[in-house]
This record gives structure tokens, sequence and C-alpha cells, in this order.
């Protein structure tokens, strides 16, 4: 009862907080690099990420929005995600906003029902009122749904690879996995799945699907090499802003994301423990992977 009151509370929440362009910070950056990539330029470059949001306000004649890019929202997906993004760079951004929000919610809901599914022993409709409000009871969901968070994509694939692999159809379980891969570390509890099921040819399909996507991209961009350095520069500049002193809030100024992060912890006890970030996240894994390899086992 608790976690639905919960879910209701964050729904009328989000709906009064009006989703609409000027919310979409996280979708932005994806729509400005399918541009942007489809002109061959570098969408990574932070200084033309930026020109480029300032023409499309000009050219769509609205202002007031926050800049993208550095040292909030740059562009960090890796080359293979802009190709999945490239069908928005072709409407409007006030026309693309509304159907990426309607897109965000068919995919939460297309998540829920998959999932339930899959949930053994029990009716698909309690399996489904059940996960959605575990999903909306939780304060991230909202807040993702709000900025317009591009991993209610990830979710819905990787939970369409899970279950056309559960029936047996491994090529297109592979397709969607490698769709879904954009998002690496949440793509990656689906691939250890389909490791743990046993199903290397949804790997190798997921694997040949990536780089498939990663030769649009490739196909698209005049300097390929550019992008990959232009990359590496906005990742360092993102984590720069997040661990930074000066920050407001530091050292979990991003609220509600930042604070489920183990490096954020770190750094709230040894200022400066970002930089050890793989370091952190290693010794995580190799806490829990034990207790994995017990229960499976």
């Amino acid at each position: 009862m608790l976690l639905a009151v919960l879910a209701v509370h964050n729904f009328v929440q989000l709906v009064a907080a009006r989703p609409g362009p000027d919310r979409a910070v996280d979708f932005r950056p994806l729509y400005l690099g399918a541009s942007i990539v489809l002109d061959g330029d570098n969408p990574y470059n932070d200084r033309l990420l930026k020109q480029t949001w300032l023409d499309t306000a000009r050219r769509e004649g609205f202002t007031g929005l926050s800049l993208p890019g550095l040292p909030n929202t740059p562009l960090v997906y890796p080359p293979w995600a802009l190709p999945l993004f490239v069908p928005f760079a072709a409407l409007p951004w006030l026309a693309a906003v509304p159907v990426w929000y309607t897109l965000v919610a068919a995919l939460l809901l297309s998540t829920v029902l998959l999932l339930a599914g899959l949930v053994p022993g029990a009716p698909r409709i309690v399996a489904a009122c059940d996960l959605l409000a575990l999903a909306l009871g939780f304060k991230a969901i909202d807040w993702a749904a709000l900025v317009g968070q591009p991993l209610f994509l990830c979710l819905a694939l990787g939970a369409a690879s899970w279950a056309l692999s559960t029936g047996g159809r491994d090529v297109p379980a592979g397709i969607a996995l490698g769709m879904a891969a954009f998002k690496i570390h949440l793509a990656l509890p689906f691939v250890l799945l389909a490791l743990v099921r046993r199903a290397p040819r949804t790997l190798v399909v997921g694997a040949l699907t990536v780089a498939g996507l990663g030769g649009i991209f490739v196909g698209l961009c005049d300097n390929p090499a550019s992008a990959v350095a232009s990359l590496t520069d906005n990742l360092t500049g993102r984590r720069e802003a997040t661990y930074d002193p000066q920050a407001e809030g530091y050292p979990l100024s991003h609220k509600l994301v930042w604070r489920t992060s183990l490096t954020a912890l770190a750094e709230l006890f040894a200022p400066g423990a970002w930089r050890h970030e793989i370091a952190i996240n290693a010794l995580l894994l190799a806490a829990v992977v034990p207790f994995w390899v017990v229960a499976f086992a």
C-alpha cells in the first residue's frame, strides 16, 4: 500500500512539473548529436554542440533555455548510440520533444509488461501492477522521465532481449541486446543474463549489431578519430564537473543520480577519490561476484 501511495505521489509530481522542451535536457545532447553527425561533423565537439543548439533556438523561435554540453550535459554516449536517434533529428526540436516523452511513457509500460510476462506463478496483470508501482515508487524514475532520460529505451530493449531469448528467438534477442548497448552500464546485466542462459547466438548477434551501428556512425562522420578524442574529453570534463569542490552540494552535486554512485560515496569520505573510479567499482564487483557464483552454482 505504501509503495502504491509513493507511486501515485511521484506520478502526480511528474505531471505537475510539466515535462516539455525546457526539461528534456538528457534527450537534447543525443538529438543535437544526431543532427550534427548527419551533416558529417563531430557530434562530440562541445562548442559545435552549443552552436547547433543556438542555431536551433533561433530557427524555431524560442529563447530562455540553458545551453547543452559541458559542464552539466555533454554528449557522452558511445558512437553507436547516435544512429538510433537519427530519426528524431528529422523533426524540429519543439516537435521531437513531445514525441520523445510519449515514447518514454510507452517504453516504461512496455518494459513492465515484458518483465511481468517473465514472472513465474503470478497473473501477468498482478505482476505488471506490482512492477509499475515499484518503478514509479522510486524517485529516480520520475526524475529520469522528467529530463527525458534515454534509459527507458535501453531498459525496454533489454527486457525485449530477455523475453525473446526465453522464447528461443536468439537472433532478434541479439539485435535488441545490441541496440540496448548504447547505454553500456544498463545493458550489462542483460549481457550477463545471456551468458548465464548460455545464449551465445544472442551475444554474437548483439556484438554484430553494435558493430553495425558503429559502422553507420563511421560512415556518417567525416573524422571518426577526432570524434572519439572529443568524447574522451567530454567524459573527463563531466567527471571533473561532477566532483568539483566548488559545485553546489559537493560531493553529492547531482542529487538523486550521483547519490547512488559508489564513487560519490567514496568522495564523501576522501576528497579526490573519484580519480580512482575504475578501481573503486572493480572492488565492488570483486565483493559481489562470489555471491553470484554461489547462487548460480
